[in-house]
Parts: structure tokens; sequence; C-alpha cells
């Protein structure tokens, strides 16, 4: 029997692989081994169906906040982003999820960043196995089989996979149990159980730092929060320094205590200095954005166009480089130029077809505005711009566009 269901997993924003003009791209765990609740009962998803099933996210659309009513996606304006990447990792299916600028709303993308959108949930398809079973402990009524991925939905607000098992930033393994210290008594039973490790007290440290939630270190702080706490952190370091290297000898369980303190806090800066790095760039980022939204808003107030969020231009696209503002039909959103010639009679084209005004989010007025400067532009130029003349040209704009249709589809 043939099926469709859908996984929930949290999002912690430890990483970011690129945050650009067009796109923020996060890596992620969307789906893991295990045993999970379903309305038709406990489902096992094995290891093996992942496996086989990991490369069906690739390119996988990303939808915000919920899955569509139609459950599979059927309407492209619900997406915000694909999946990219895909592979099989550790039990679990691992992948980027890059999210289009144009697309997603700003307030939205903060959240993701900080770590207030977690919830990642992917829409899938598989065979129902009504054969029951236990796994790790925990019986199954049924195995999800032939799974087969439609789409990931992202800030979803519950969440069935939560790290360290499911999650953002989970680059090495997925770990077996949420705090992966409890396995040991102290920090120097750590060390000694690890001694087949390079160097056992910095993998004790790391271990104990997640456990503690040191990962999380900078979230929510502001750059002065994060140093004052470096130099709190450096302060503490210095006191174990003078405490452990004295004149008189400390006794050896004591000093074995400190220099596991002393690793941790060591680890613990490592990672401050570390996020600390990240939210320089970050605000630098956003501060570089907020003069180009400036910019637009002071372009855009010399013409009686708005600007197209998400599908207006901040700067010039790079092929358009060469061409002067005035050189626009919508000089606000850079958009429909009119240099050189080919260029122009295009635009001319373009502003005949009204679909082209309603995808633009165009209003009547400002596309008459748009459609007298380039009428103006052409007579100049010495083409005709008469009613026939734009409603021919528009209409090979309509060939050319079914033409290339079949294109389109095959890909």
């Amino acid at each position: 029997m043939r099926k469709f269901g859908v996984d929930y997993a949290l999002l912690d924003a430890a990483h970011i692989v690129e945050d650009s003009e067009c796109c923020l791209v996060i890596p992620a765990v969307i789906a893991r081994e295990g045993v999970f609740r379903y309305p038709e009962g406990m489902a096992y998803k094995p290891a093996d169906e992942l496996r086989n099933a990991a490369w069906t996210a690739d390119a996988a659309w990303l939808v915000k906040e919920e899955h569509p009513d139609t459950l599979i996606l059927m309407d492209r304006k619900l997406i915000i982003g694909r999946a990219e990447r895909p592979r099989f990792a550790k039990n679990g299916i691992k992948t980027h999820l890059r999210f289009f600028k144009s697309k997603t709303p700003r307030a939205f993308l903060k959240d993701v960043k900080k770590g207030t959108r977690k919830g990642v949930s992917i829409g899938f398809f598989y065979e129902y196995d009504a054969t029951p079973g236990e796994f790790n402990g925990k019986h199954y009524d049924f195995v999800q089989r032939n799974i087969l991925i439609d789409h990931v939905a992202v800030g979803v607000p519950k969440a069935r996979c939560a790290p360290p098992l499911c999650g953002i930033g989970i680059d090495s393994a997925i770990k077996a149990a949420a705090d992966p210290f409890a396995d040991y008594e102290s920090f120097e039973d750590c060390v000694a159980k690890n001694q087949d490790k390079d160097d056992p007290e910095a993998y004790c440290a790391e271990i104990k730092r997640k456990a503690e939630g040191v990962d999380q270190e900078g979230e929510g702080l502001s750059t002065a929060e994060i140093k004052q706490k470096i130099g709190d952190l450096g302060k503490r370091r210095n006191e174990i320094m003078d405490i452990l290297y004295p004149r008189q000898e400390l006794p050896q369980e004591r000093k074995q205590e400190l220099e596991g303190e002393l690793t941790v806090i060591e680890a613990e800066i490592k990672a401050l200095e570390e996020a600390l790095a990240a939210k320089i760039t970050g605000d630098q980022e956003e501060g570089e954005r907020e003069k180009k939204e400036d910019a637009a808003k002071a372009r855009c107030g010399k013409y009686p166009i708005s600007f197209k969020e998400g599908k207006g231009h901040l700067t010039k696209p790079e092929e358009y480089a060469n061409v002067d503002e005035d050189d626009f039909a919508d000089p606000c959103n850079f958009k429909y130029p009119l240099v050189p010639d080919d260029r122009l009679m295009n635009a001319w084209s373009r502003l005949g077809v009204e679909e082209n005004r309603e995808k633009g989010d165009y209003s009547e007025a400002e596309w008459s505005w748009m459609k007298n400067r380039v009428e103006k532009r052409m007579e100049a130029k010495g083409h005709d711009v008469t009613a026939e003349s734009l409603e021919k040209t528009s209409a090979d704009e309509i060939k050319r566009a079914k033409r290339l249709l079949p294109q389109f589809r095959s890909w």
C-alpha cells in the first residue's frame, strides 16, 4: 500500500554554508533511523530505506512553516528554496537547505539564522509494511519502505527528531544519545577510556562542552556580550593557571580536576571566538544590505514605481552593470533595460503582455508610466510605436515562449 507521510526534525543554526545576496544555505539532517509516532501507529524508518531514499531529496523544494493543503506540492508560489547535496550518513539523511532570498520573507530568514525557526519536516511517499517488531527497545507497528521525498517544510512548529540526532550543524555523526558525556563518571574517566583518540583530553573537552550546551554559546548575545563572556572565561583560566602552577604541589586529584576544567574552558573560549567572528561577519553583511536598501529607497523615491520585494533588484544585475539608471523602463527595480536597441525592442514587446504586469506585481499606473517611457524612447529611435506594432511584437514574444516551453517541461 502506497502512502504519504510527514516527518519532523529540529534545526540548530550553528553553521551557515552561504549567506549571499541571493541565498542562505544551511546544512541539516532531515531524517534518521528510528521509531516515530504516526496516525497509523508507531512506524519504523530503517537505515537501509533512508540510504536508498537519500538521493530523492536532491532538489526537493522547500516550503515555509507547513505542508501544502494538498500534501504533495502542487503550487509553485509556495516554494522558498530547495534541498541540495543530500547524502546518507550515520543512519540519517544530511543535506543543504538553500533558501531563495527573493522568495523567502526577510524576517523568516532572520529567525532561521537565529535558530528560532527550528522545525523541519519532510513530506514523503512510502510503502506500508504491516510487519511489527522492535528497534532499540522500542516497539513499532509497521515499517516505512521505498521512501521517496517530495518536499521539505521549514519552520514547522513541532519536531519528531531533535538535536543532536537531527538538525543543523551535525557534521561528523548523528549521535547515539542526547548527552554524549553521560557514559563517563568524570572528565578523568572520559580521558582514561578514550586513549585510542589522537588527543583524549581535547576529545573529552569537546563532548563535555556539547553536553553542557556550550555549542549554543553566542546565540542571542550581542557582540559586546560575547566579548565580555570571553573576557570572564579568560580570567577564570588565569585563576586556574595560578592555582595549578604555584611553588607548592597540589594533591593529584585536585590537579586533575583543575586541568579538566582548564581544557573545557579553552574549548569554550574557542567556541565563543568562532561565534564572535561569525557574528561580526553577519553584522557586516546585514549592514551592507541595509545600505543597499537605503540606496534603493532613495532611488525609487524619484520614480512613480515602488520597490518589488522578491522581484526587484537592490543593485544592478551583473549583465546590466554598464546600463545607466535612466536607461531602464523600471529604474527603481533595475528591470527592462532599454539599451542596446535589441533590449529596447524586447522591453517594448514585453510591456505589451498583460501577464508580465501581473507577474511583476506592477499596478496599472506603474505599467502605463513604464510603457509611456519606452514608447518615447522607441519614437526617438525611429521605431514604429503604433498599437498594431505593439500587438505584433507581443504576439511574437508569446510564440517564442511557446516554442521554448517544451524545453522547460523536460528539464
